[in-house]
């Protein structure tokens, strides 16, 4: 698939997760049936999906980026506030500058995790042993640390990790974890003073 349209598919799901419009009441996986002989494809498999509404809590503007962790969902984007879901628009708000994050299960926002952010967030991605929740953006600012477009949450304390700092010199907009390694991609030419155009 272009890598834009992924990009674009994603991002909508995001949206649509995000914003209470897609609710997932469960799946269950069902083989098709069993090929004729050996050379014939691998069986296929249907997916049967069934959807609710989502309790989870509005923002008030769009979400670029969800990912999941230990459950929780953590939201970013373009919005600066969030609200019980029923809430009707710009009532009961609570402040969430460009990151939040909500009970899985319940939808609830989560009050402990707070972290204030100067600008956008575009990307979100978690470690494989979901300690780690790295946040990429067009923000300068995080938790009242200077982190410049790619930032390192500690998911067990909420703080920023202050070891890591990386500094692209323009915003970071895709995001890839592996256990040792951190893949970013973005509008930036440089990362640390070194000539590194888009993608690190």
């Amino acid at each position: 698939m272009n890598h834009h349209l992924f990009s674009q598919a994603r991002r909508r799901a995001s949206v649509l997760l995000a914003s209470g419009a897609l609710g997932l009441a469960g799946f269950a996986t069902v083989a098709g049936p069993p090929a004729a002989t050996a050379s014939t494809s691998s069986p296929q498999v249907v997916q049967s999906l069934s959807g609710v509404p989502s309790p989870i809590w509005q923002t008030n503007n769009d979400v670029d980026a969800v990912a999941v962790a230990n459950g929780v969902i953590y939201a970013g984007g373009n919005f600066t506030e969030v609200r019980p879901p029923g809430a009707a628009s710009g009532t009961n708000q609570t402040a969430r500058t460009y990151l939040a994050a909500f009970d899985a299960t319940t939808g609830n926002l989560i009050t402990s995790f707070n972290l204030t952010l100067n600008k956008r967030v575009y990307a979100l991605a978690v470690s494989p042993d979901q300690s780690t929740l790295y946040v990429g953006g067009a923000f300068t600012t995080i938790g009242g640390v200077s982190h410049k477009y790619v930032a390192s949450i500690n998911l067990a304390t909420g703080k920023v990790n202050t070891t890591f700092a990386a500094t692209p010199n323009k915003a970071v907009k895709e995001l890839l974890a592996t256990s040792t390694t951190l893949y970013v991609g973005g509008d930036f030419a440089k990362i640390d003073n070194v000539s590194q155009g888009y993608l690190a």
